[in-house]
């Protein structure tokens, strides 16, 4: 098993950014704790993070919308379904911004080489100002990409979301890749603290 230095890992948390545009394509198999999480007509798609063998990591709103995603592709192209969702029990209490997060038990574990792990969560491991690459596939099929942000916003009460910003340069256009509508639950790395 593959063991990645990463600090921070958050999926599903609200987010204006939803998927990659202009971001940095990678190869999905290095980055195989990642899947893409599909609806029954695969009319709606989100992103996930395995954190256990059958479980993952992603937006509680992808889960409980009008077409909820059902299905999950992994790198290596298993299909398997979400036979469990547990979102946040306080989701969409009063705002949908609020605990957008959810952890899915799928019908069979899938192999991965890469773990990304969590921060020490009992700690304030990001600040306002640190870079994050934020991941997902969005409206690229099955292409994962990534964008270079800048946290701005971490929230001061427990139900605020935390917030990212696009990377640009003096002229404002964007050099890191933005987010856009079509996938959500994406995994957030921070490379600053190494585990």
């Amino acid at each position: 098993m593959k063991i990645k230095n990463i600090a921070l890992l958050m999926a599903g948390l609200s987010f204006n950014a939803l998927a990659i545009e202009n971001g940095t394509s990678v190869n999905w198999n290095n980055y195989d704790d990642m899947v893409k999480l599909y609806s029954t007509d695969n009319a709606q798609t989100c992103s996930g993070t395995l954190i256990a063998g059958k479980y993952l990591l992603t937006a509680a709103h992808c889960l409980v919308q009008d077409n909820p995603t059902t299905k999950v592709k992994s790198a290596w192209g298993q299909q398997h379904t979400i036979i469990t969702d547990n979102t946040h029990p306080d989701y969409d209490i009063p705002n949908r911004n609020w605990h957008d997060v959810a952890v899915s038990e799928l019908n069979q574990s899938i192999d991965a080489k890469t773990v990304h792990f969590f921060a020490d969560l009992t700690k304030d491991t990001i600040k306002e100002n640190d870079a994050l690459r934020v991941f997902g596939f969005g409206e690229t099929g099955e292409q994962l990409n990534y964008a270079n942000l800048t946290m701005i916003d971490l929230g001061r009460n427990p139900q605020d979301r935390l917030d990212g910003k696009v990377i640009t340069n003096g002229a404002g256009d964007i050099t890191g890749g933005n987010t856009i509508g079509g996938d959500s639950g994406g995994a957030w790395l921070n490379k600053i603290i190494r585990l």
